[in-house]
């Protein structure tokens, strides 16, 4: 059974390789510790907009692709 790969799973993937906690993710994107402990704790969630572009291009990854695991990782 494949487990379903959500925004959260991603984003801390993405954690691994730029060696960032969520403390530090939250003090250099701009995306409030609390906007990533909801998504944590509720992968029904959305972020918003905003939140997903500093994320995407905190980490140079393609929007839809954090948003949605489709497409191309990369930029």
């Amino acid at each position: 059974m494949l487990e379903e790969v959500n925004l959260y799973t991603r984003i801390t993937g993405l954690c691994k390789i730029t060696g960032d906690t969520m403390y530090s993710l939250a003090k250099r994107s701009g995306v409030s510790e609390s906007v990533l402990s909801r998504i944590k704790t509720n992968s029904q969630v959305k972020m918003s907009k905003k939140n997903l572009i500093l994320l995407a291009n905190y980490f140079c990854v393609n929007e839809e692709w954090l948003a949605t695991g489709k497409g191309d990782r990369n930029a």
